[in-house]
Protein backbone atom coordinates (compact mmCIF):
# COMPACT_ATOMS: atom_id res chain seq x y z
CA UNK A 1 0.00 0.00 0.00
CA UNK A 2 2.62 2.49 0.97
CA UNK A 3 4.67 1.80 -2.67
CA UNK A 4 1.18 2.39 -4.61
CA UNK A 5 0.33 5.92 -2.53
CA UNK A 6 4.10 7.34 -3.15
CA UNK A 7 3.73 6.15 -6.77
CA UNK A 8 0.74 8.47 -7.10
CA UNK A 9 1.92 10.89 -5.60
CA UNK A 10 4.89 11.08 -7.71
CA UNK A 11 2.73 11.05 -10.85
CA UNK A 12 0.29 13.98 -9.06
CA UNK A 13 3.80 16.20 -8.85
CA UNK A 14 4.39 15.59 -12.96
CA UNK A 15 1.70 16.40 -13.40
CA UNK A 16 1.44 19.69 -11.60
CA UNK A 17 4.63 20.46 -12.74
CA UNK A 18 3.56 19.72 -16.22
CA UNK A 19 0.66 22.11 -15.51
CA UNK A 20 2.92 25.49 -14.47
CA UNK A 21 4.95 24.19 -17.62
CA UNK A 22 2.12 24.25 -19.45
CA UNK A 23 0.88 27.16 -18.23
CA UNK A 24 4.25 29.29 -18.69
CA UNK A 25 4.59 28.24 -22.34
CA UNK A 26 0.40 29.64 -22.84
CA UNK A 27 1.45 33.29 -21.22
CA UNK A 28 4.25 33.37 -23.25
CA UNK A 29 2.92 32.59 -26.33
CA UNK A 30 0.14 35.19 -25.25
CA UNK A 31 2.49 37.48 -24.31
CA UNK A 32 4.63 37.27 -27.49
CA UNK A 33 1.68 37.10 -29.99
CA UNK A 34 -0.09 40.34 -28.29
CA UNK A 35 3.72 41.90 -28.70
CA UNK A 36 4.05 40.96 -32.61
CA UNK A 37 0.65 42.35 -33.11
CA UNK A 38 1.45 45.44 -31.21
CA UNK A 39 4.40 45.80 -33.41
CA UNK A 40 2.09 45.21 -36.62
CA UNK A 41 -0.08 47.90 -35.88
CA UNK A 42 2.45 50.13 -35.11
CA UNK A 43 4.50 49.71 -38.48
CA UNK A 44 1.53 49.72 -40.34
CA UNK A 45 0.55 53.21 -38.92
CA UNK A 46 3.96 54.20 -39.47
CA UNK A 47 3.57 53.37 -42.96
CA UNK A 48 0.51 55.79 -42.89
CA UNK A 49 2.20 58.63 -41.44
CA UNK A 50 5.18 58.61 -43.76
CA UNK A 51 3.04 58.17 -47.01
CA UNK A 52 1.21 60.93 -45.38
CA UNK A 53 4.30 63.13 -45.45
CA UNK A 54 4.53 62.95 -41.88
CA UNK A 55 7.97 61.55 -41.32
CA UNK A 56 8.32 63.25 -37.73
CA UNK A 57 5.10 60.57 -36.61
CA UNK A 58 6.52 57.91 -38.56
CA UNK A 59 9.57 57.59 -36.60
CA UNK A 60 7.59 57.38 -33.52
CA UNK A 61 5.65 54.41 -34.81
CA UNK A 62 8.91 52.70 -36.46
CA UNK A 63 10.44 53.36 -33.06
CA UNK A 64 8.70 50.95 -31.14
CA UNK A 65 9.24 48.37 -33.47
CA UNK A 66 13.49 48.89 -32.84
CA UNK A 67 12.85 47.60 -28.97
CA UNK A 68 11.69 43.81 -30.07
CA UNK A 69 11.11 42.90 -33.17
CA UNK A 70 10.99 39.17 -32.98
CA UNK A 71 10.26 38.70 -36.91
CA UNK A 72 12.23 41.24 -38.95
CA UNK A 73 14.54 42.83 -36.13
CA UNK A 74 16.15 45.13 -39.05
CA UNK A 75 12.83 46.39 -40.68
CA UNK A 76 11.84 48.91 -37.85
CA UNK A 77 15.35 50.39 -37.61
CA UNK A 78 15.68 50.82 -41.79
CA UNK A 79 11.71 52.06 -42.12
CA UNK A 80 12.96 54.81 -38.78
CA UNK A 81 16.32 55.41 -40.87
CA UNK A 82 14.56 56.15 -43.98
CA UNK A 83 11.74 58.42 -42.23
CA UNK A 84 14.95 60.27 -40.18
CA UNK A 85 16.21 60.15 -43.92
CA UNK A 86 13.41 62.64 -44.44
CA UNK A 87 13.32 64.79 -42.08
CA UNK A 88 17.13 65.98 -42.54
CA UNK A 89 18.08 64.20 -39.35
CA UNK A 90 21.23 62.49 -41.52
CA UNK A 91 23.22 61.62 -38.28
CA UNK A 92 20.53 60.08 -36.77
CA UNK A 93 19.29 58.15 -39.75
CA UNK A 94 22.67 56.92 -40.64
CA UNK A 95 22.68 55.15 -37.19
CA UNK A 96 19.49 53.12 -38.06
CA UNK A 97 20.81 52.17 -41.36
CA UNK A 98 23.96 51.31 -39.86
CA UNK A 99 22.10 48.96 -36.93
CA UNK A 100 19.73 47.91 -39.90
CA UNK A 101 22.43 46.60 -41.47
CA UNK A 102 24.18 44.49 -39.13
CA UNK A 103 20.79 42.62 -38.61
CA UNK A 104 19.36 42.70 -42.29
CA UNK A 105 19.28 39.32 -44.83
CA UNK A 106 22.06 39.57 -47.75
CA UNK A 107 18.97 39.92 -49.80
CA UNK A 108 18.59 43.30 -48.11
CA UNK A 109 21.80 44.86 -47.04
CA UNK A 110 22.85 46.56 -50.62
CA UNK A 111 18.99 48.26 -50.72
CA UNK A 112 20.21 49.77 -46.93
CA UNK A 113 23.90 50.79 -48.30
CA UNK A 114 22.76 52.73 -50.75
CA UNK A 115 20.45 54.29 -48.54
CA UNK A 116 23.28 54.74 -46.18
CA UNK A 117 25.45 56.57 -49.02
CA UNK A 118 22.47 58.95 -50.11
CA UNK A 119 22.31 60.12 -46.21
CA UNK A 120 26.09 60.48 -46.27
CA UNK A 121 25.88 62.01 -49.66
CA UNK A 122 23.94 64.73 -48.36
CA UNK A 123 25.77 65.04 -45.43
CA UNK A 124 28.62 65.60 -47.03
CA UNK A 125 27.07 68.25 -49.81
CA UNK A 126 25.97 70.27 -46.48
CA UNK A 127 29.87 70.27 -45.25
CA UNK A 128 30.63 71.46 -48.81
CA UNK A 129 27.79 74.64 -48.38
CA UNK A 130 29.16 75.72 -45.13
CA UNK A 131 33.13 75.38 -46.66
CA UNK A 132 33.85 72.45 -44.57
CA UNK A 133 35.47 71.00 -48.17
CA UNK A 134 38.27 68.94 -45.68
CA UNK A 135 34.88 67.42 -44.43
CA UNK A 136 32.74 66.97 -47.28
CA UNK A 137 35.63 65.36 -49.33
CA UNK A 138 36.31 62.63 -46.67
CA UNK A 139 32.40 61.62 -46.25
CA UNK A 140 32.26 61.18 -49.83
CA UNK A 141 35.14 58.94 -49.94
CA UNK A 142 33.58 57.17 -46.90
CA UNK A 143 30.04 56.45 -48.83
CA UNK A 144 31.60 55.39 -51.63
CA UNK A 145 33.58 53.06 -49.86
CA UNK A 146 30.62 51.43 -48.07
CA UNK A 147 29.18 51.12 -51.88
CA UNK A 148 32.74 49.50 -53.12
CA UNK A 149 32.49 46.87 -50.42
CA UNK A 150 28.68 45.53 -50.83
CA UNK A 151 27.55 43.25 -53.68
CA UNK A 152 24.50 44.85 -55.64
CA UNK A 153 22.66 42.18 -58.11
CA UNK A 154 21.60 43.12 -61.16
CA UNK A 155 17.94 43.01 -60.33
CA UNK A 156 15.21 45.66 -60.40
CA UNK A 157 14.10 46.05 -56.99
CA UNK A 158 10.36 46.04 -55.87
CA UNK A 159 9.50 48.90 -54.58
CA UNK A 160 9.52 49.38 -51.27
CA UNK A 161 6.82 50.62 -49.02
CA UNK A 162 9.20 53.37 -47.42
CA UNK A 163 10.71 54.55 -50.58
CA UNK A 164 12.73 57.43 -50.53
CA UNK A 165 11.73 60.38 -52.94
CA UNK A 166 14.26 61.87 -55.62
CA UNK A 167 16.56 58.47 -55.47
CA UNK A 168 17.87 56.96 -58.84
CA UNK A 169 16.16 54.69 -61.02
CA UNK A 170 17.46 51.20 -62.01
CA UNK A 171 18.86 48.27 -61.31
CA UNK A 172 20.15 48.09 -57.95
CA UNK A 173 23.64 47.60 -60.18
CA UNK A 174 22.83 50.82 -61.61
CA UNK A 175 22.05 52.54 -58.39
CA UNK A 176 25.23 51.77 -56.93
CA UNK A 177 27.55 52.09 -60.17
CA UNK A 178 25.20 56.12 -60.71
CA UNK A 179 25.83 56.83 -57.12
CA UNK A 180 29.58 55.88 -56.82
CA UNK A 181 30.19 57.48 -60.27
CA UNK A 182 28.43 60.83 -58.52
CA UNK A 183 30.47 60.55 -55.45
CA UNK A 184 33.68 60.15 -57.13
CA UNK A 185 32.80 63.65 -59.20
CA UNK A 186 32.81 65.51 -56.24
CA UNK A 187 35.28 64.42 -54.58
CA UNK A 188 37.50 64.85 -57.54
CA UNK A 189 36.14 68.64 -58.44
CA UNK A 190 36.68 69.53 -54.58
CA UNK A 191 39.85 68.41 -54.79
CA UNK A 192 40.67 70.36 -57.65
CA UNK A 193 39.45 73.88 -56.88
CA UNK A 194 41.49 72.98 -53.41
CA UNK A 195 44.38 72.52 -55.01
CA UNK A 196 43.06 75.76 -57.58
CA UNK A 197 43.02 78.00 -54.76
CA UNK A 198 46.25 76.94 -53.11
CA UNK A 199 47.97 77.55 -56.33
CA UNK A 200 47.04 81.08 -56.36
CA UNK A 201 47.14 81.63 -52.77
CA UNK A 202 51.20 82.56 -51.91
CA UNK A 203 52.24 80.79 -48.88
CA UNK A 204 53.02 82.70 -45.94
CA UNK A 205 56.92 82.07 -46.38
CA UNK A 206 56.61 83.30 -49.63
CA UNK A 207 54.20 86.39 -49.07
CA UNK A 208 57.22 87.73 -45.88
CA UNK A 209 59.25 87.35 -48.41
CA UNK A 210 57.94 89.40 -50.30
CA UNK A 211 57.14 92.01 -47.84
CA UNK A 212 61.10 92.24 -47.01
CA UNK A 213 62.08 92.55 -50.55
CA UNK A 214 59.30 95.45 -51.05
CA UNK A 215 60.67 97.40 -48.02
CA UNK A 216 64.82 96.76 -48.97
CA UNK A 217 63.40 98.09 -51.96
CA UNK A 218 61.71 100.90 -50.94
CA UNK A 219 64.47 101.73 -48.39
CA UNK A 220 67.30 101.73 -51.28
CA UNK A 221 65.14 103.97 -53.48
CA UNK A 222 64.31 106.52 -50.31
CA UNK A 223 68.58 106.63 -50.04
CA UNK A 224 68.83 106.99 -53.70
CA UNK A 225 66.34 109.89 -53.56
CA UNK A 226 68.01 111.64 -50.11
CA UNK A 227 71.93 111.33 -51.94
CA UNK A 228 70.54 112.91 -55.28
CA UNK A 229 68.29 116.02 -53.19
CA UNK A 230 72.06 116.48 -51.34
CA UNK A 231 73.82 116.62 -54.60
CA UNK A 232 71.69 119.01 -56.27
CA UNK A 233 71.52 121.14 -53.12
CA UNK A 234 75.22 120.99 -53.07
CA UNK A 235 75.58 121.78 -56.49
CA UNK A 236 73.37 125.05 -56.25
CA UNK A 237 74.88 126.13 -53.45
CA UNK A 238 78.58 126.04 -55.10
CA UNK A 239 76.91 127.71 -58.22
CA UNK A 240 75.70 130.81 -56.51
CA UNK A 241 78.88 131.21 -54.49
CA UNK A 242 80.61 131.30 -57.86
CA UNK A 243 78.40 133.81 -59.47
CA UNK A 244 78.65 136.29 -56.80
CA UNK A 245 82.16 136.40 -57.04
CA UNK A 246 81.85 136.86 -60.44
CA UNK A 247 79.68 140.32 -59.79
CA UNK A 248 81.82 142.04 -57.47
CA UNK A 249 83.47 145.16 -58.77
CA UNK A 250 86.34 145.74 -55.84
Amino acid sequence: MDGVRVTRDRHSRRKSVLAVVVAVVSIAAVILGARVGWLLVAERQGLRDYVAEQPARAVDEFGNGTVVNPVQPWLSWYDRGVARHDMGDLPAAERDYRQSLEMAPESMKCRIVLNLAWAMETRADALRRKGDDVSATRVWTDARTILKDQKCPDTIPRQPKTQRRGQPKGSLEDQQRQTAQRLAQKAAQQGKQRQSRNQQSPRPDESQDDVSKARQLQNRQDEALKAAKQQAHQQTSSSSGRGAEEGRTW
